[in-house]
């Protein structure tokens, strides 16, 4: 089976300056031209783009659909019902792609494919550059649940050709923008999803105030909008089983039994009788919080609101990563914050034990215990963090909880990178440390009914 085809649907409005550099990428790429078609719409633009045009068309092969100005999604879907690709590619005409683009779009959505059969679309990450000094902006892997709230999947994407033969389209009525945001959502609504290609294939263009300045200061009503042409996707328990399936809150690691003793409905089993040990189900581990039952444990846990507990116990206390669950002097399993696992532990395969984990959980931070017989929290600093650490995690928790709210994470993120950067320089600040963080071991208890307030609502708390 020979390499499919594909065609690159080019809008263009009044943005004959750029359109050049962009139909130069295109025939510079190492895919084979002929299996390559490149339309340029013409949307209603004025007398320099289509003299523009016309010029660039002894230069370069493409075909032109001309139209009255009908708005973007208008231009790309009249240009995609022109097309004759096995795969489409928008691009606008302000942006460009590397040379080796298409070839990697191309074996990213085929092996995508070959993979899940769902897989409809693959998204590129950015480099951004004209009135800003270049920069590669990655976005995340692909995740339905994510998508619902942050648009990370440029229409610069991949798109298998079926998807528009089925009749999907570009919703015209959206001509403030997010047109692409829409057509995403809509695919997953129908169980169709994407996938991200990694990597500076794609260069986005910034060039003073442009249609993606005026969505982002139309977000509100573009949002409302979204949310009315597919109120089924954001229908409370179809959100639900979105967030189950593509960001639950608890990846649980235990027999089944202890699994069904508990009420927390956001969360995804992973049996340990399908592993040959605990850590074995690492690379399937999606959630924000992680519970290892011990191998051992079969009986069901005597609160059936356990998880939840200890899930919003996270969610207050920031600092806290690990939880151990006692019963007596028996264990009973960890409760551990994903991030933590992964990211600053980190735990691998080779982590074949528990007293492994647990030594480098006491070599990480705190060791909190949760008294399962006394509904009680119990922290006793076993190992004390360097200053740095210890300091530098106040900063971070202080930030989270009041910075970050009132200027955003992105923004509170960078102060506190920063922040710290300046005390890694600055000798004086190890001596000018907060009394607070005492270097003599710490003690803390909260009862239980300190923590149950609110926990018998939490499954309907999205996070």
């Amino acid at each position: 089976m020979g390499l499919p085809t594909v065609s690159i649907v080019i809008p263009c409005y009044n943005q004959g300056p750029f359109l050049g550099e962009c139909l130069a990428s295109l025939k510079s790429q190492t895919y084979p031209a002929n299996l390559v078609e490149t339309i340029v719409v013409d949307d209603g633009s004025g007398p320099d783009t289509k003299e523009t045009i016309a010029r660039l068309a002894e230069q370069y092969a493409f075909h032109l659909i001309t139209q009255v100005n009908g708005g973007l999604s208008r231009a790309r879907n009249v240009g995609i019902a022109y097309a004759s690709g096995d795969y489409i590619l928008p691009l606008d005409a302000d942006n460009y792609l590397s040379p080796d683009a298409i070839e990697l779009l191309v074996a990213t959505i085929q092996d995508s494919q070959a993979q899940d059969p769902q897989v409809m679309f693959v998204y590129q990450d950015k480099v951004l550059f004209g009135a800003d000094e270049a920069s590669y902006v990655p976005h995340q892997p692909y995740n339905l649940y994510r998508l619902l709230s942050d648009n990370f999947a440029d229409a610069c994407s991949l798109l298998d050709r079926r998807v528009f033969d089925w009749g999907f389209a570009y919703n015209e009525t959206m001509r403030q923008g997010y047109e692409d945001w829409e057509l995403h959502l809509r695919l997953g609504l129908y169980g169709y999803i994407g996938r991200r290609l990694k990597g500076q294939t794609f260069f986005y263009r910034r060039w003073g105030y442009s249609m993606v300045n005026s969505a982002d200061r139309a977000k509100t009503q573009l949002m409302a909008k979204i949310r009315d042409e597919l109120a089924s996707i954001y229908f409370p328990p179809h959100q639900r089983e979105i967030k189950r399936n593509w960001a639950p809150g608890v990846n649980l690691i235990a027999s089944k039994t202890v699994v069904d003793s508990q009420s927390l409905l956001d969360s995804t089993i992973v049996s340990l009788s399908d592993l040959e040990h605990p850590f074995a189900a690492l690379d399937l581990l999606t959630a924000k919080y992680l519970f290892f039952s011990e191998p051992g444990l079969v009986e069901p846990l005597n609160d059936s609101a356990l998880m939840e507990k200890l899930v919003l116990t996270m969610e207050l206390r920031q600092e806290i990563h690990a939880i151990v669950l006692k019963h007596g002097a028996m264990t009973l399993g960890r409760f551990l914050r994903s991030r933590f696992v992964f990211a600053e532990l980190p735990v691998h395969e080779s982590h074949s034990t528990w007293n492994q984990l647990d030594q480098i959980i006491a070599a990480k931070t705190d060791v909190y215990v949760w008294d399962l017989d006394n509904q009680t929290l119990i922290v006793k600093s076993q190992w004390q963090a360097p200053p740095e650490r210890r300091i530098s995690r106040a900063i971070k928790n202080f930030g989270k909880r009041h910075v970050a709210p009132r200027i955003g994470f992105d923004t509170a993120y960078q102060l506190f990178y920063h922040s710290y950067r300046i005390f890694q320089l600055s000798k004086r600040a190890l001596r000018r440390r907060p009394q607070t963080l005492s270097s003599q071991p710490l003690e803390a208890r909260e009862t239980g009914e300190q923590l149950d307030q609110g926990f018998r609502h939490y499954t309907d708390i999205l996070f």
